[in-house]
């Protein structure tokens, strides 16, 4: 939840952080906020106070997240709310403060290098080979984007 000024000192120049701390799912809910929401909503801040304006912070997140609070949920109630804070969270971040750029990744399934939908048992769900959501990241973290949430079935055409 804090970082020491050597580590500011070692981020000052950085132009965007690709965040992919967490797992698809936890179920103790306490650990799955601390690591979702408070110490991603950390580290924006404290890129946001330390690094080079503009700052891209891409944060993968998944693709049954609900920002809708209220919202009656069928599976993973808890989890998939206290990831839609996050991401609330991070676009209310983006936007109180100008300079910083928070892009959401919502992948769905993630193929492995070499897999493919064929050979999965689950292939009839939606799927983003990892090449592609990490080539999407990257993509975003050099150059920007033109909106803040990406959907699995936009992450293998960013631009």
């Amino acid at each position: 939840m804090t970082y020491p000024d050597s580590i500011r000192d070692d981020i000052r120049d950085a132009e965007a952080c690709i965040w992919t701390l967490g797992k698809a799912y936890m179920p103790d809910n306490d650990i799955a906020r601390r690591v979702s929401l408070d110490y991603t909503l950390a580290a924006a801040q404290v890129f946001q106070e330390t690094c080079q304006k503009p700052f891209r912070f891409i944060y993968c997140s998944g693709a049954a997240v609900e920002r809708d609070q209220t919202k009656p949920l069928w599976f993973m109630q808890e989890y998939r709310r206290i990831r839609g804070q996050v991401e609330n969270g991070l676009l209310e971040f983006d936007n109180d403060h100008p300079g910083f750029e928070a892009h959401i990744m919502r992948p769905a399934m993630i193929l492995a290098q070499g897999m493919s939908l064929h050979s999965l048992v689950f292939s009839l769900g939606p799927s983003v080979k990892v090449g592609d959501l990490a080539g999407a990241m990257l993509d975003l973290a050099l150059k920007s984007g033109k909106k803040n949430i990406w959907e699995n079935a936009d992450l293998s055409h960013v631009q």
